[in-house]
């Protein structure tokens, strides 16, 4: 896919075209997951060493660095320095990819070599954070925005609504799970009755829907989805309820007249209280050991009973 062919808002477009043309800058590539700041890296790489992108692994001149058990430790930025020791004629290009799995004491160790190798390396950084402020400072800062919803119907189309939903304005992450068929098996019979729910007491129906009322449910996404697809899942859901929320403030919807129903059997506050709820269990997701399958089953109690919630909770 050549860049102009990648969903990204136009000063995140026009930032990597910049820097294109100039090359040898290092280059920090900050936004969430899906939002293609890989792939924008590797254009990047490409176009600094005059090769085409698929040249990429057989460079001598290209390093790329991945996490190993999930970080990035010390030896693998020393490993960096002894081959920009012995880099042949010529800047080498290293790409680090997750680079926000290195600790603050392997931060440092990447700006030591960031300040001794710069006239060896270039670095590109793919992170889903910003790092230390030090070695932000000596690189070109890239942010890559949700893209708004109403832009991923322009390029998708409204026919997976589900897979626009859980996207959560990430391209890639679209692209994960309208690609999943176990996802959308889960997601489309919840996504459908939200939106022709006309009936407080329809919502009954949602423990059917997601398969939560049998125990070891294999389709119940809350027991068998983990990573990726769990946080995509509540993602959908943080955003219907955040649509229903602009659907009844008259504010632009990209599900107008699609969901005038769910709407209509809540309380602004209450939508908004399921929203927030529905992204609360996205932030337990991305910490090890603090989401279990209980907390789904809790969070569809509370949709269908949010006011029950709500009280106990002032």
């Amino acid at each position: 896919m050549k860049l102009n062919e990648m969903l990204m808002h136009e000063r995140t477009y026009s930032a990597i075209s910049s820097r294109m043309k100039a090359k040898g800058t290092n280059v920090a590539l900050v936004g969430n997951k899906g939002m293609g700041k890989y792939m924008a890296a590797r254009k990047i790489a490409a176009s600094d060493l005059d090769i085409a992108e698929e040249e990429l692994t057989q460079s001598l001149k290209f390093i790329q660095i991945q996490p190993e058990n999930g970080i990035i430790n010390a030896d693998m930025i020393e490993k960096i320095s002894e081959m920009a020791e012995y880099s042949i004629e010529g800047k080498s290009v290293v790409l680090i990819d997750d680079a926000d799995k290195m600790s603050e004491y392997v931060q440092n160790k990447l700006l030591k070599l960031l300040e001794d190798c710069c006239g060896r390396m270039t670095v590109l950084l793919v992170c889903h954070k910003k790092l230390l402020d030090t070695v932000m400072s000596r690189c070109i800062v890239i942010e890559f925005p949700e893209i708004a919803l109403a832009d991923m119907i322009g390029r998708y189309g409204d026919g997976n609504i589900a897979a626009v939903l859980a996207s959560q304005g990430a391209p890639g992450i679209y692209m994960e799970a309208a690609g999943d068929s176990e996802f959308m098996a889960a997601a489309n019979p919840v996504i459908n009755l939200l939106l022709g729910v006309e009936k407080r007491k329809d919502m009954r129906r949602l423990f059917a829907a997601s398969h939560a009322i049998r125990e070891k449910d294999s389709q119940n996404p809350g027991e068998a989805f983990s990573g990726w697809r769990l946080e995509a899942y509540f993602g959908m859901l943080a955003h219907i309820f955040m649509e229903a929320l602009k659907v009844q403030s008259g504010a632009d919807s990209i599900l107008a007249g699609r969901i005038d129903g769910l709407a209509g059997i809540y309380t602004d506050m209450e939508l908004l209280y399921l929203s927030g709820e529905a992204k609360r269990l996205i932030k337990m997701c991305s910490r090890k050991g603090k989401y279990n399958k209980n907390d789904y089953v809790e969070l569809l109690m509370k949709i269908v009973t949010p006011e029950a919630f709500m009280e106990v909770n002032q």
